[in-house]
């Protein structure tokens, strides 16, 4: 059976067989170096073709052997061995700032999968529905991404993972959950335990302050006696391990708060199409902060759907591929997050890392098509005051 495949089938090194997802989402072939994604609906019949054309392409490239007793890889595979198609790089992993954690550079976001974007009774959450948000995180870590987002604010998001979350085993996961800024301590620590209680967990690794987005805001963050001490009281209880603080802010506001206060990590928008940020992903960057980018494909330019155009002037990446690539070419950046609503969302993004090692080479052509397309139809003046 290739749901259940023996280890005597004789897969040998570098191969753990074949194995089921934990989903319908899909069946999954684990080598040293890749994970090979076959349709959920796939019948047996395709099933079999399907490893069938593995085998054959791993024996074109003189890395398998058959015999009597089955067959055995007598190399590991390589990103070059199967097509762009099936295959997926390994997920790569940069230092979030001061933290140490070893983050990977895709995230897994938590605000598109839940069902609702307010509180609602468990029982009305559709039981389809948390099965694909479960699936997106057992796709997630197939994948190596292990940091999961979510926030008091996404409504039935923490809830519902909470009905995940406890079966993983701790030490594989970084959870970060994100509250927002109170008038007092007292209101903000009440919803830090609202947050807990429904993710079920003893603890998480990162804690932000969600959405500084006002100096009122940044106040109530800042002041003695406010949401940031609240915040390092609930550190030293070892609730939460650090503390950072997302924003939609302007510049500004950002700088200050990075200034200001003493946190170990910023989530910020900052991509192609909007540079603005950059002076504060630097200034994170002389605090060794940990920098997350915020929704670097919606916020990025809707490239989850582009224009033709767009996806004619990325070539041959996508227009997603190239904007992930042109954030993770500056080691000042730690990770994107993805907001998944669908397991297969996060494919495009880690099919991208085949360019990581060279990211910064692959885009120039592609960055200066796009410059010289903003140019030509805006005008020189336009374009130099763009980001600016």
């Amino acid at each position: 059976s290739l749901r259940a495949a023996p280890p005597t089938m004789g897969f040998g090194p570098g191969f753990s067989g074949v194995q089921t997802a934990r989903t319908p989402a899909a069946i999954i072939i684990l080598t040293t170096a890749t994970i090979i994604t076959i349709p959920a609906a796939a019948t047996t019949a395709v099933l079999m073709a399907a490893v069938i054309t593995v085998a054959s392409m791993a024996v074109a490239a003189d890395i398998i052997d058959f015999n009597s007793d089955g067959f055995k890889m007598t190399a590991a595979p390589t990103i070059a061995t199967f097509p762009n198609s099936l295959i997926f790089p390994a997920m790569k992993y940069r230092r979030f700032g001061r933290t140490n954690l070893q983050m990977p550079v895709i995230s897994c976001g938590g605000m598109r999968y839940q069902f609702k974007w307010n509180d609602v009774p468990p029982a009305e959450i559709p039981a389809a529905n948390q099965a694909n948000l479960e699936a997106c995180i057992h796709r997630a870590l197939e994948l190596g991404i292990n940091h999961i987002e979510t926030a008091r604010g996404y409504g039935t998001s923490e809830m519902q993972l909470g009905n995940v979350l406890p079966k993983i085993p701790r030490e594989k996961l970084i959870v970060q959950t994100k509250v927002s800024p109170k008038a007092t301590a007292a209101e903000f620590l009440k919803t830090f335990e609202t947050s807990m209680d429904y993710l079920k967990l003893d603890h998480v690794e990162l804690l932000s302050l969600h959405g500084i987005n006002t100096r009122e805001l940044m106040d109530w963050s800042l002041k003695k006696g406010g949401c940031l001490e609240a915040a390092r009281k609930l550190q030293k209880e070892d609730r939460v391990r650090f503390i950072g603080f997302a924003t939609h802010a302007t510049t500004d506001i950002i700088l200050e708060t990075i200034e200001h206060g003493d946190f170990d990590y910023v989530n910020l928008h900052w991509y192609f199409v909007n540079d603005l940020n950059w002076p504060a992903v630097e200034a994170a960057t002389k605090r060794d902060m940990g920098v997350f980018i915020i929704s670097p494909t919606d916020k990025g330019g809707l490239l989850q759907s582009p224009p033709p155009k767009l996806v004619e002037l990325c070539q041959p990446l996508s227009p997603i591929a190239f904007n992930d690539l042109y954030g993770l070419a500056r080691p000042q950046v730690h990770t994107l997050s993805v907001g998944a609503a669908r397991p297969s969302d996060f494919d495009e993004h880690v099919n991208a890392l085949k360019h990581y090692d060279k990211a910064a080479e692959v885009i120039a052509p592609i960055e200066a098509r796009l410059r010289g397309e903003i140019e030509r139809v805006h005008g020189a003046d336009w374009a130099a005051a763009w980001s600016a």
